[in-house]
C-alpha cells in the first residue's frame, strides 16, 4: 500500500514586527522595529504587473536570502521601499545587503506601511584623479 510523502518547505518567511497569522510561527523570521540583519542574495526573482489598460510594470519581487545563524533560507518580499532600493541600489545575485526595519506609516491602504532601509557591501570606486 502506497504511503504520501511530504517534504519540509525549508524555508522561513520575513515577518515585520510580529509573525504572520497564516504562517506557522517556526516558519518566520521576525524582524522588529529598529532591528537589522544582514543577508546574502541567493536570488531575486521579479513579478510583473498589468495595469487595465495592458501596460507592464514591475511587481513584486521576491527575495531568496541566507542570514548567518539561520539554517533554513530566507524568503522576502519587497513592498514600496524595498523595491526602489532594488532598483536604485541595482541589487543582484550574489549582493551581501543589511535590511534594516525603521518604523511603520499609515497608507491609504488602511494597513501600515513599512519603513524599510537596504544598504549593499560593495568595493568603493576609485576616486579618479
Amino acid at each position: 500500500m502506497s504511503e504520501w510523502i511530504e517534504e519540509e518547505s525549508n524555508i522561513k518567511f520575513v515577518c515585520w514586527n510580529e509573525p504572520k497569522d497564516s504562517l506557522d510561527e517556526a516558519a518566520c523570521y521576525v524582524v522588529k522595529k529598529g532591528e537589522s540583519f544582514e543577508a546574502h542574495i541567493i536570488s531575486a526573482d521579479e513579478f510583473m504587473d498589468v495595469d487595465e489598460d495592458g501596460v507592464e510594470t514591475m511587481g513584486n519581487i521576491k527575495f531568496r536570502l541566507k542570514i548567518s545563524g539561520i539554517e533554513e533560507d530566507v524568503m522576502m518580499w519587497s513592498n514600496a521601499a524595498i523595491k526602489r532600493q532594488y532598483t536604485n541600489l541595482g541589487l543582484v545575485k550574489d549582493d551581501d545587503i543589511k535590511v534594516s526595519y525603521i518604523d511603520d506609516y499609515k497608507t491609504s491602504f488602511g494597513k501600515p506601511g513599512r519603513n524599510v532601509r537596504i544598504a549593499v557591501k560593495r568595493e568603493q570606486e576609485k576616486k579618479k584623479k
